[in-house]
């Protein structure tokens, strides 16, 4: 059984348009024209999702990104409806884990919820980065996959630039590596 069909008030899958069109996809909750990755080639592939506090962010960062020459998947929610359900994180955690996007960002009011959500989903090394030296160092040090930052506590110019570091930013491997293999041996050991 998919982890779908266990929650019955997950949204479904929802996708944002390729196009350049700002905003086509902002309140809708169908999928128009996905942004799957089918060649094989998934390093400017990013998956994007937020709560209701990190909505606005989050559809500012996607076309901002787009901008930059990234394919982009948005995975909700859709709107600033107040919800108490972080199912966005499972979905963008899930499309990550099986190779769809290569890192994802998850946004909400303090960015605490949403990296403890992706943290409980194997193979996830979520960081929050409210700073560019944080952002920087997860990636080189901790070769993070998924990146989450509050929009109640940094600026929209700020986040774009915690992004724009991240994403740039290469996992520099050598003495760092053993850290990452600690950290997956954690994982091995206590999630079943």
């Amino acid at each position: 059984m998919n982890n779908a069909s266990k929650n019955p008030s997950r949204n479904a899958s929802n996708e944002s348009n390729t196009s350049n069109n700002a905003g086509n996809n902002a309140s809708n909750n169908t999928s128009n024209n996905t942004d799957n990755n089918t060649s094989g080639n998934v390093s400017n592939y990013i998956g994007i999702g937020a709560d209701h506090a990190g909505y606005l962010y989050k559809e500012q960062l996607k076309e901002w990104l787009k901008g930059l020459g990234f394919h982009v998947r948005d995975f909700g929610f859709y709107s600033e409806e107040s919800k108490r359900d972080y199912s966005f994180v499972e979905d963008l955690a899930q499309a990550l884990n099986s190779g769809e996007i290569s890192r994802g960002i998850c946004i909400c009011g303090t960015g605490i919820a949403v990296c403890m959500c992706a943290n409980k989903i194997k193979g996830i090394r979520a960081a929050l980065c409210n700073d560019i030296f944080t952002a920087r160092k997860s990636r080189q040090h901790n070769d993070a996959n998924v990146l989450t930052f509050g929009s109640r506590v940094i600026g929209l110019e700020l986040a774009m630039e915690i992004v724009k570091v991240w994403l740039e930013t290469d996992f520099e491997g050598e003495r760092h590596a053993e850290r990452k293999k600690y950290i997956d041996y954690l994982e091995s050991k206590y999630f079943c």
